[in-house]
């Protein structure tokens, strides 16, 4: 029986309450619901019994008892008992009024439930004070309970207490001045204020065993999330030590290709030439910069005769995919130009491409990879002061004095190149084919450009890492525009300050970035 009225209790509690709402507000309804439903039961028992203990008959006539409180000054006036009417309407009617509250929150009317909830006590006890006095409206300051528990803004509770404070001064003041309204006899008195301090203390319990339920509630969900979140930490402690174990695999794996990309690096180290240009006592620089451990840009210099060949190459890709094209190409420069014997530099190239595609099966299908390299070539006749030129995309740069020009009436002698001038320096730009090493749309042969050198004159090969370079302030590329200002800037110093002023440049311009290509440049004093 008793958890039946239990059960049936917890039902009126949750008369409003869906699943859709927070939890806080869940609970305010439940206060709401248990302090209406207890104080309206209350009222509603205090009205009967106080009805059948002291009401005999009904007043004639109620407009007497506003004439009854305007006399109230000038003396004290018994409370006969056809007055006593006053005390089970007031609690009756408070019983109705605690039974619309429930009904607001049935109607989901939360907010103006919970005002009216708040209103009931502080009207209950100042209609008490009136008939029994002061002893009573003390009440009031208890009743602002409600407010505190109802409202999480501070203002409004203040006002609820404010509002309370005000009517317990008014009741003082009354009081003070004119004295009770009505002498109640002193076993109603006794009642009444028994009636309230009960209403009182049970009101007082069942906010206490209200969050004492919703505490013992928490610690049991608390104690589930604990339990769940030890679960979920060992499961997270077993993937972190399965991670971690993974990562060692990992490093052990990366640790073994990395070092054998590092002895594939000696091995196209090796393969690339010595610097004849050093052992000719030609002065030269080489900058090389792989992105990677290796590269897919090389180098390739020969020398036989009075001649010196020197290519300079960017192999599809980078790192280990553009380090076997270079190995490929290095390969078959050599084959061509030492087994060959062919010394026109765009015959090699013809001859490049052709080994280039047979190697590779590249037969002009759609699905084939298009896989190749550019490459600037030149052939130096340092007895007749000639210098033959061929390029697969790649350009090279001549850079000469207007002195030079003056002074030997030699002109330049080439077909397809741009000028660009510095005081009294000219930097010719003279452009390749634009075709690759590889299979192509439309190929034709290798075109060969003769230039005629001087003394003195400044040649550059490179790879197009350097002015494709992103870095700056802008996060830009580094262009060929500026590239030439520098050459211009620097070309009249010894290469091998040239060398450290261009790889100093490179390295402020890429900064905190990563370097997005293989960087290779030879520079060539005549």
């Amino acid at each position: 029986m008793l958890e039946k009225i239990k059960e049936f209790f917890f039902k009126l509690l949750n008369i409003g309450t869906s699943d859709s709402l927070s939890a806080v507000k869940i609970k305010r309804i439940r206060i709401v619901n248990g302090l209406s439903i207890i104080a309206g039961f209350a009222m509603f028992l205090a009205g009967i019994v106080v009805y059948f203990s002291f009401v005999d008959e009904l007043p004639d006539n109620l407009s007497s008892f506003f004439d009854l409180i305007v006399a109230t000054g000038q003396e004290k006036v018994e409370l006969s008992e056809k007055w006593t009417i006053l005390f089970p309407l007031i609690d009756l009617f408070m019983a109705v009024v605690a039974t619309v509250v429930v009904f607001l929150n049935y109607k989901k009317r939360y907010n103006l439930a919970r005002f009216i909830a708040c209103l009931l006590p502080i009207f209950f006890t100042f209609t008490q004070s009136i008939f029994i006095g002061l002893r009573v409206s003390y009440f009031l300051l208890l009743s602002s309970v409600f407010a505190i528990m109802l409202y999480r803004t501070t203002w409004k509770y203040v006002l609820f207490w404010a509002l309370n404070l005000l009517l317990f001064v008014f009741i003082a003041i009354y009081i003070h001045n004119f004295g009770e309204i009505f002498s109640t006899p002193k076993e109603q008195e006794l009642s009444s204020v028994l009636i309230n301090m009960i209403n009182s203390f049970f009101i007082l319990f069942l906010i206490i065993n209200s969050f004492k339920k919703e505490n013992l509630r928490n610690e049991e969900v608390l104690v589930e999330k604990n339990a769940m979140l030890s679960s979920q930490k060992n499961e997270i402690s077993a993937q972190r030590d399965e991670l971690h174990f993974k990562n060692e695999e990992i490093s052990k794996q990366q640790d073994k290709i990395i070092s054998s990309i590092q002895y594939a690096k000696k091995i196209q180290t090796a393969i690339l030439p010595e610097n004849i240009l050093d052992k000719n006592n030609i002065e030269n620089f080489i900058l090389f910069r792989p992105r990677d451990i290796v590269s897919g840009d090389f180098y390739w210099m020969k020398s036989f005769e009075d001649k010196t060949v020197i290519a300079v190459a960017d192999c599809t890709g980078h790192g280990v995919p553009g380090a076997f094209m270079s190995m490929l190409g290095i390969s078959f420069l050599n084959e061509i130009v030492t087994k060959n014997n062919i010394s026109n530099s765009g015959a090699i190239l013809n001859e490049l491409r052709e080994k280039i595609k047979r190697a590779l099966r590249q037969k002009g299908n759609i699905d084939e990879q298009k896989d190749g390299m550019d490459l600037a070539l030149c052939i130096i006749d340092s007895k007749n002061m000639e210098m033959q030129f061929s390029g697969a995309y790649n350009s090279l740069y001549l850079i000469r004095s207007k002195q030079s020009i003056a002074d030997n009436k030699i002109s330049l002698g080439v077909g397809k190149h741009t000028l660009v001038t510095a005081n009294q320096l000219e930097l010719y730009d003279i452009k390749g084919d634009r075709q690759p090493i590889a299979i192509h749309i439309e190929e034709t042969l290798f075109s060969t450009q003769k230039i005629n050198i001087v003394k003195g004159d400044l040649i550059y090969v490179f790879t197009d890492g350097f002015v494709d370079q992103l870095g700056g302030e802008h996060y830009q590329k580094y262009y060929s525009k500026n590239f030439k200002k520098m050459l211009l800037s620097i070309c009249e110093k010894p290469m091998n300050e040239q060398h450290k002023i261009l790889d100093d440049e490179i390295e402020n311009w890429i900064g905190k970035n990563e370097q997005v290509d293989d960087i290779l440049l030879v520079g060539i004093r005549i």
